[in-house]
């Protein structure tokens, strides 16, 4: 196979003002090339992973009524602690109801998501929407569910060289912008998606980011946080693991 040279040219870094979690990959799939967006192929679990936070309860919803209201980074670099812990406070009401629900003998009700598959005639496809009429299936509702839960998503490369989809074949990186996107918006956590795209976020972008942080002396340094890889070739982490352990990393950074 030959090397092809990829960018971000069909689509870049997706983001907001609101934008509060930063999930970065390493470098798009064919099939995402191919579908110009995040996580394209049918058997990445990343959208199924997302879709289980959100019903857990893990994910700050954007509502009409915070529009036009501070957000926390900026509550937190004015001293305004109440409003900086409104997520953690929401995620330990969840915590307790959960914890509640357990020591009364009562059980959980567990989300599921739509099953994994590589094909699905219309017939199966129109019945999975109608039972999960909420799971982003569409680009759009791709994109409008990322911004509505206020989750950045790009890569640690920006461009490259790279035979197919093989991370281990990479070549000629040139790193994304991340301090142009912290810059831009208040994210509180970096989740690099795989041991590539953490690999490749330590190589090329932590010297990128302490010359960001010397430039802005007291600003807080976001966590960078390694995650499980939602790819169909990490088949060693079921569904349940990886969403757990997503969970945690989210939860524990804002503590």
């Amino acid at each position: 196979m030959e090397y092809s040279h990829v960018t971000h040219e069909d689509f870049g870094p997706e983001y907001d003002e609101k934008s509060r979690i930063l999930i970065l990959g390493s470098v798009p799939s064919v099939k995402s090339r191919e579908l110009a967006f995040y996580y394209g192929h049918p058997q990445n679990r990343f959208w199924r992973v997302l879709y289980l936070l959100k019903k857990r309860g893990c994910l700050e919803t954007q509502t009409s009524s915070e529009q036009g209201k501070e957000t926390e980074q900026r509550a937190e670099d004015t001293g305004n602690e109440d409003t900086g812990k409104k997520v953690k406070a929401g995620v330990k009401m969840a915590e307790g109801a959960r914890e509640r629900d357990k020591g009364a003998g009562k059980k959980a009700e567990v989300a599921t998501a739509p099953p994994v598959s590589w094909a699905r005639s219309a017939d199966q496809e129109a019945s999975l929407r109608e039972t999960f009429p909420d799971f982003p299936w569409s680009r759009e509702e791709k994109r409008h569910f990322l911004h509505t839960n206020r989750i950045a998503a790009w890569d640690t490369i920006s461009e490259c060289d790279i035979k197919g989809s093989s991370d281990a074949s990479i070549k000629n990186v040139i790193p994304s912008d991340i301090p142009m996107l912290l810059a831009a918006c208040p994210i509180r956590v970096i989740l690099c998606n795989g041991a590539s795209s953490y690999r490749y976020f330590q190589k090329y972008l932590t010297p990128l980011l302490d010359d960001f942080y010397r430039e802005r002396p007291g600003s807080r340094r976001v966590p960078v946080r390694q995650v499980p890889s939602t790819s169909p070739a990490n088949a060693a982490w079921s569904l349940e693991d990886l969403t757990g352990t997503w969970e945690q990393a989210i939860v524990e950074s804002f503590r």
